[in-house]
């Protein structure tokens, strides 16, 4: 199983936010990056820009597709980043590239801290080829291609399709992209662990794994830590572990610049609308450009955000894109059995309750 060829969204996003990439002229305007964007969009869909209506109608339903999140939640993202309509395309798009970019600045500092954290672990622990999980992993491999901790290291991005899992042709498509005679780290949001799985045991040379919020306590989760301070301070009702998982269903609920199909022995990456694409792309360079301002150790910085944000989540911030947790689907109980998830304290406080 191959990626279908033609031009790939991921290399434009590491074209637009590589390592290579110092402070691009399109960066210092939010307008010209979504021109840039708009016309990249452009030459990879070979479509005609659409009106700023029907910009809105496709990202609305590229929001509601995954079904992760309630009819409600679709409605508050998409009011608190779509502008009113009207004015030229581009016009619209940077408005709600503005958005987005205000409603997610307070977050860099956690996804650069828990970025930090795992590539200095490999770097530490002799673990070259660094994996990180597409499509949700996107802003990590983003702020990961400009920590000098990547040196040395094989970064990549990674789709696999929930289709290929258990399937004979998941070893095909792994097959040049991952080697499992040397050791292997994956980069994920989380929760529980179902995709990693199995790519950690193909790894016969060493798999680590990183969530940004675990709810298996045999993966290691970085906001479950980072709250493990507040679990003893405030009591587990106040809500740490539950702060972390809606930790992670904001990442996962970030607009996304493409999509991924799995079919016909091939995994096809192919744009997303317009607006999540420019979105998605324009929060990647914004990632960039934190990442290589940000001091040598953000360690500090992600854990003082980490609590601000707790606090906000408790207070019920309308600041936040998200007003709650997202709807779960926790996995059936064969499969939380098979992937060993445990309920022994004090890891059932920090990590949540599997089921929940």
């Amino acid at each position: 199983m191959s990626v279908a060829a033609g031009p790939d969204v991921v290399e434009l996003i590491e074209e637009l936010a590589g390592p290579a990439v110092t402070e691009p002229d399109y960066v210092s305007s939010s307008r010209l990056t979504n021109r840039v964007l708009l016309t990249a969009w452009t030459a990879l869909t070979g479509r005609e820009p659409p009106t700023g209506e029907q910009a809105e109608r496709e990202f609305r339903a590229a929001l509601a597709a995954p079904g992760d999140l309630g009819p409600a939640q679709v409605e508050r993202l998409a009011r608190l980043l779509c502008p009113e309509p009207g004015g030229d395309l581009p016009g619209w798009l940077a408005a709600a590239a503005e958005r987005l970019v205000l409603r997610a600045r307070p977050w860099l500092p956690v996804w650069v801290g828990f970025t930090w954290w795992a590539l200095e672990w490999c770097r530490q622990s002799g673990y070259r080829q660094v994996v990180f999980l597409g499509r949700d992993g996107l802003p990590f491999y983003a702020a990961a291609r400009h920590m000098p901790q990547a040196a040395g290291l094989e970064l990549s991005l990674l789709d696999v399709p929930r289709r290929l899992l258990g399937s004979p042709q998941l070893e095909a498509y792994l097959a040049g992209r991952l080697d499992p005679a040397r050791p292997a780290a994956f980069v994920d949001t989380g929760c529980y662990g179902t995709v990693v799985t199995p790519l950690a045991r193909r790894q016969a040379g060493r798999a680590a794994t990183f969530f940004l919020t675990s709810r298996n306590p045999r993966i290691f989760g970085y906001l479950n830590y980072l709250m493990s301070w507040h679990l003893l301070r405030d009591g587990p009702a106040a809500g740490p572990a539950d702060f972390g998982v809606y930790a992670c269903d904001l990442v996962e609920s970030l607009p996304k610049p493409y999509t991924v199909a799995a079919g016909d022995g091939r995994v096809r990456r192919e744009p997303a609308d317009v607006t999540s694409f420019t979105l998605a792309m324009r929060l990647c360079v914004e990632l960039a450009r934190h990442t290589r301002q940000c001091a040598a150790d953000p360690m500090a910085a992600a854990a003082v955000a980490a609590t601000e944000l707790y606090r906000m989540f408790q207070g019920g911030s309308t600041a936040l894109l998200l007003d709650a947790c997202a709807p779960k689907n926790p996995p059936p109980a064969p499969v939380l059995a098979e992937l060993g998830v445990a309920g022994l304290p004090p890891q059932s406080d920090i990590f949540g309750l599997a089921g929940g």
